[in-house]
């Protein structure tokens, strides 16, 4: 059983450290593209930036399902 918990625990942390990258990630592209937009003459707006957060977005919310599902079995 506490196998089990220091799982869900593992989970929560990956989901929490994702969610860094994420931010970090989508801060990152959206100065880029403004920059691109700036300098270069990219003609994307720059919330298209915030697409780059759907593939993270997914996993997060895998990630903290599968913590609570695991915490859950672990009470039993």
């Amino acid at each position: 059983m506490k196998k089990f918990r220091l799982l869900s625990w593992l989970c929560v942390l990956i989901a929490l450290l994702l969610s860094h990258f994420m931010c970090i990630n989508v801060s990152f592209n959206y100065a880029r593209m403004l920059c691109q937009i700036e300098h270069a003459g990219a003609s994307a707006p720059a919330s298209i930036a915030f697409f780059s957060a759907i593939p993270y977005l997914i996993v997060i919310v895998l990630f903290a399902v599968s913590a609570a599902f695991i915490y859950r079995k672990s009470k039993k």
